[in-house]
């Protein structure tokens, strides 16, 4: 099951991708969204995310919730954003790169603190059990 993970967020963030797409066909009109924060901030709130998120590991207790969740509010938005792009127009090169970036720092970032917190706290591959019904 684990093997299938990084397919699961290719599929995820392919699917919010296609909803921009489909909202900007729909609605037409400027993308007017202006909430992305530059790279260090967004490097900095994924780290946060994605450290708690590996002390949640250890007793089970909203485990992958928590990382679906953390993984989606620091890069669902930019997916969507593609999709919008593709349709309405992507804007200059460097506000593009930049985005496209954040993205995949914030993707690592998750992953990395997640990691990080579980060998401060001790926590071992052989520890963390997957929940009933999917080994």
């Amino acid at each position: 099951m684990r093997g299938f993970l990084p397919f699961y967020r290719a599929v995820s963030l392919s699917a919010a991708g296609v909803a921009g797409a489909l909202a900007a066909l729909a609605l037409g009109g400027a993308d007017q969204f202006d909430g992305f924060k530059n790279p260090p901030v967004s490097f900095v709130s994924s780290h946060k995310i994605g450290f708690t998120a590996g002390l949640s590991s250890p007793d089970d207790t909203g485990r992958r919730y928590l990382i679906g969740v953390a993984a989606a509010a620091q890069s669902g938005v930019f997916a969507v954003w593609i999709g919008i792009a593709f349709v309405l127009g992507f804007p200059d090169q460097a506000t593009t790169v930049a985005r496209i970036a954040t993205l995949l720092l914030n993707i690592v970032a998750i992953g990395i603190a997640a990691g990080l917190s579980h060998a401060l706290v001790g926590v071992r591959r052989k520890d963390i059990h997957p929940p009933c019904g999917t080994a």
